[in-house]
């Protein structure tokens, strides 16, 4: 569905099909000064409130995630220099992997229950931010490892 300036709308978003995690490239909105990539929103209305937000890099070779959210969404933004690899598996489903190898930006939503896994394969750091529906509860977790790559 479109608004009225022909533009998403949060019931357009996330391109989810048969997968409970998407996955959108992000347009570099690079001005002359350096890349720049926005958070659409309509990927933070689906969100939902954002409880937490994390920014780590994964070192060449180093993996990421391998754990999935029993209740909390996620938006992730992964900023990659060179090759990565993403992969999940949707509740009750088989395993799937996707490699990136082109220099860019992808926005990922992943639902709760989703186990989901981000690798580096490439020579320089993998920049990841990670904005959750829900707060990080010590006495009530909500993260559960699951075993995706290695």
């Amino acid at each position: 569905m479109s608004d009225e300036r022909g533009e998403r709308t949060p019931e357009d978003w996330p391109y989810f099909g048969e997968e409970p995690l998407s996955v959108e490239r992000l347009e570099d909105r690079d001005d002359g000064r350096g890349a720049a990539f926005y958070l659409p929103a309509d990927a933070l209305e689906w969100l939902g409130p954002v409880g937490e937000v994390h920014l780590v890099a994964a070192r060449p070779g180093a993996v990421r995630g391998n754990h999935l959210h029993r209740r909390r969404r996620e938006v992730i933004l992964v900023r990659a220099a060179g090759p990565w690899e993403l992969a999940w598996r949707p509740p009750g489903g088989d395993a799937a992997r996707r490699t990136f190898r082109e220099p860019g930006a992808w926005l990922l939503a992943v639902e709760p229950e989703t186990p989901h896994a981000v690798k580096n394969l490439g020579e320089e750091d993998l920049v990841i931010l990670s904005c959750s529906s829900g707060h990080h509860d010590p006495d009530d977790p909500d993260t559960e490892p699951v075993s995706l790559l290695g």
